[in-house]
């Protein structure tokens, strides 16, 4: 397999977000070091025409989703922490899974006497690419890699509630973009922001609901590739002893700037995905390290078919908590 897109989909978005809620609890309580290690495999099968991967190299159809095909990944991740003594600051080094792939991401985090608490980081991503140009039938397409930089500024537990309140900003830079140099109006360089909101509902001691929304902005060098795009999501997480349970469901939509050149539509795409993570803890036994079961389902429904998508996603992984 050549190198290619490691995380997935629209549903993987939200696979370590949800893990390291999960993984949360009491960590990071004493000062010092603290870390977690985590490994495992994902499967993916998907009928994605963007996915970049050996099997899905040749298209013959520009005019309808790709045929299915099925991968299974590797997944290997971990989180290290430093805690400043007699202080409510944090430092950290990761590398969780974003939307565009696994990213390396540095960040500080630093809680106030309202109990409310900034997380501040720079992220860059790695193992990310996309076609040269992916609207050639009957041929093999070329991948070419992509950098993806910014940073995030999370400011959650307002005033000591359940108020969060978060900005991302991504800058995406192509290397090869061959369909850009063809089509100005489809260059995929640019910065994409994001805005978002949610707020933790705590029903009883052991179940918590997190509704939320969230507002990007892309603005790229290509109008046919700029977008508003909204999401609305709902998170439910039920926590015991021995288990956690977290489950996942966000309702997306993406409104393009221009006209495609290559199908004569302006772009309008919407979706929606689910994801559930069951965390069993101190499994048979042994202390201080959880298993994680996935398995979710995502779709986008384009105006333009090539651009639909069905993915569903199963994985494994094992972690660690030092």
């Amino acid at each position: 397999m050549k190198k290619t897109i490691f995380a997935l989909s629209l549903i993987l978005l939200t696979f370590m977000s949800i893990t390291a809620l999960a993984q949360e609890g009491d960590r990071h309580k004493e000062d010092g070091f603290s870390a977690r290690i985590e490994a495992g495999a994902i499967g993916i099968n998907t009928t994605d025409q963007l996915f970049v991967d050996e099997k899905n190299e040749k298209t013959d159809n520009l005019n309808d989703e790709a045929d299915s095909f099925s991968i299974t990944l590797p997944a290997v991740m971990f989180d290290l922490r430093y805690k400043f003594r007699d202080t409510d600051t944090e430092v950290y080094l990761g590398t969780p899974l974003k939307g565009s792939g696994t990213v390396l991401t540095l960040g500080l985090t630093q809680t106030f006497i309202d109990k409310s608490k900034l997380n501040v980081s720079i992220f860059s991503g790695m193992m990310v690419e996309v076609w040269k140009n992916p609207y050639i039938a009957g041929v093999a397409r070329n991948g070419t890699d992509v950098e993806d930089v910014g940073f995030t500024i999370d400011y959650d537990r307002i005033l000591d509630t359940g108020l969060n309140l978060y900005y991302r900003y991504n800058q995406v830079d192509v290397d090869e973009d061959v369909i850009g140099t063809i089509f100005n109006d489809l260059k995929r360089d640019g910065i994409i922001h994001t805005t978002g909101l949610g707020y933790m509902i705590n029903l009883d001691k052991g179940n918590i609901i997190i509704p939320g929304f969230e507002y990007s902005k892309a603005d790229m060098d290509g109008e046919s590739n700029s977008y508003n795009g909204y999401k609305i999501k709902i998170g439910y997480k039920r926590m015991k002893k021995d288990y956690i349970l977290s489950t996942f469901v966000s309702v997306v939509k993406k409104d393009y700037d221009k006209t495609h050149s290559i199908f004569n539509k302006t772009r309008d795409e919407k979706g929606y995905s689910a994801i559930a993570i069951f965390t069993l803890l101190n499994p048979l036994g042994y202390d201080k390290f959880f298993t994680n079961f996935i398995a979710g389902y995502g779709y986008s429904d384009s105006n333009i078919d090539f651009f639909d998508k069905r993915t569903y996603i199963s994985g494994i992984t094992i972690g660690y908590n030092f």
